[in-house]
């Protein structure tokens, strides 16, 4: 049984005209009979009922009439639905993030995403920094937003994140009234930082910026979370440098102080080149047009 013949019979059901169906189908009258007979031994059914003048569906053929249209509507459907995965246009896709953070920027990226493409699944995967940095090797995701940078030269980045860093202090500091800071002015302080091992970005960051002012920074505390640190900041345990967007988290309890030469946390939406998901190209583009859009864009 092909979907020739299903076409053919459907038709002919609905004209009851062999004449007619032929030249809607753009093939001979005997090449339809052939498609019909053919179809009537392989059901082993009787579906027309023909004479020299008319012909008529058998109660057979009302049945199968009925069913075969639903047959044929299920398989264009299918084809499309199969046509629109292959384009990345309906499917799934997963992307790993870094797990006891809350971004507002990855809310905001992903919603967009599920907003601008309906029929397609979404999975999050809250990952540790070590599983994040090995998500997409292992295939365990198609795409991850991470502080970077890429594990081998088949992984590709979109920023998506570029936001100005700030001097976090306790509420009662010296130097919590200030407008803006400079990172020589924290020569004394005391510094609490995410763990090497949860941020080694974050931990470095400090190191890096402290040494290119002249001091190398006292790193009193290492945390594995970020409401820790902020709890500790605030508590007047040390200071720390975190990005703007964190200021709104710290209901008031903690002084955020742009830094004068301002620097910048920064985020990538990375994924493999190899990865042959349909549906991740969609993303990329969303990356990309996101990097664009940034409201610190790229230097």
């Amino acid at each position: 049984m092909t979907i020739f013949q299903l076409e053919c019979f459907c038709a002919l059901a609905d004209s009851l005209n062999f004449t007619q169906t032929a030249n809607a189908m753009f093939i001979t009258q005997p090449a339809l009979s052939r498609a019909i007979s053919s179809l009537e031994q392989e059901l082993q059914l009787t579906l027309l009922q023909r004479t020299t003048h008319s012909v008529t569906l058998t109660p057979a053929g009302k049945i199968f009439s009925s069913e075969c249209h639903k047959m044929l509507k299920e398989f264009q459907r299918g084809s499309e639905r199969a046509r629109s995965a292959q384009a990345g246009q309906i499917g799934s896709v997963r992307i790993g993030f870094q797990r006891d953070n809350f971004e507002t920027y990855i809310v905001d990226f992903v919603n967009l995403f599920r907003r601008s493409h309906t029929d397609i699944t979404l999975e999050l995967l809250p990952l540790s920094v070590n599983e994040l940095n090995n998500a997409l090797q292992e295939k365990i995701a198609d795409a991850v937003i991470s502080s970077g940078p890429p594990a081998n030269e088949s992984i590709r980045s979109l920023m998506i994140a570029n936001l100005p860093e700030c001097v976090a202090l306790p509420l009662d500091h010296p130097l919590a009234g200030n407008d803006i800071l400079d990172m020589r002015d924290l020569k004394n302080e005391k510094f609490i930082a995410m763990a090497r091992s949860i941020s080694c970005s974050g931990f470095e960051s400090i190191i890096q910026k402290s040494l290119a002012a002249g001091f190398e920074a006292q790193i009193v505390a290492q945390v594995d979370l970020l409401p820790t640190l902020m709890t500790m900041v605030a508590c007047g345990q040390g200071i720390s440098i975190l990005h703007r967007d964190m200021l709104p988290r710290s209901n008031g309890r903690i002084a955020f102080v742009p830094l004068r030469s301002v620097s910048y946390f920064r985020r990538w939406l990375m994924w493999d080149i190899n990865n042959d998901n349909p549906c991740l190209q969609p993303l990329i583009a969303l990356g990309h047009k996101w990097q664009d859009d940034l409201e610190y864009p790229v230097e």
